[in-house]
């Protein structure tokens, strides 16, 4: 239910953008017909450009809470800032049929997400255990997660910039447990790595 009464901001629930979908059914992706632009992203992505990607990613929360009380702006934008950071790595794995991306975590907790071009919508749950809907797309873009959960849906496109080595992520989340939200829009880039091999990549991460 939408509202901008401050009490609820402070229990607005947005996915972490790289958190894992957890999915009913299936560890993988194996496509009679694979996309061979998968490939393009296999590797150890590290977060580069730190300080530029925070600071956009905090005009961006701004931007779209501008238009609230000074009340719910106050209680809101701690956890939009908290619930948008992205990871300082992630992984994607292909092996010439199947693309997995693993995100790693500071903690050492790794969170796989098996990759299944233009399917139907899929019902799971992200790594916290809340329910989540996603579908991945290839588009001329580049790859795009579409997600949505109880209080904000959204989208990350992911594309490879092959002449710096540079996975570049834009994100937009439209969050709807507070009304009058606008969408938040910005970008997280990430430095190029190279796997140890695919079978070391789909067991385990350095």
């Amino acid at each position: 239910m939408r509202s901008s009464r401050p009490g609820l901001s402070i229990h607005l629930v947005v996915p972490a953008l790289f958190a894992a979908f957890v999915f009913q059914a299936g560890t993988g992706f194996a496509s009679a017909d694979p996309n061979p632009q998968l490939a393009a992203f296999a590797g150890d992505w590290r977060l580069v450009d730190l300080e530029v990607g925070r600071a956009s990613r905090m005009t961006a929360i701004d931007r779209a809470i501008g238009g609230l009380s000074w009340v719910v702006r106050k209680m809101a934008a701690p956890v939009l800032r908290r619930t948008t950071k992205p990871p300082p790595r992630m992984q994607f794995i292909w092996d010439g049929q199947r693309l997995e991306q693993r995100v790693v975590r500071p903690e050492g907790r790794d969170e796989a997400r098996p990759i299944e071009l233009d399917t139907e919508i899929v019902e799971g749950k992200d790594s916290r255990g809340e329910p989540m809907t996603a579908s991945w797309q290839w588009t001329g873009s580049g790859l795009k997660l579409s997600w949505a959960q109880n209080q904000a849906y959204g989208h990350n496109l992911y594309r490879v910039d092959p002449d710096s080595e540079t996975l570049v992520v834009q994100h937009t989340i439209q969050v709807t447990g507070i009304s009058d939200v606008e969408p938040i829009v910005y970008e997280s880039r990430f430095g190029r790595g190279h796997l140890p091999s695919v079978s070391a990549g789909l067991d385990s991460v350095d």
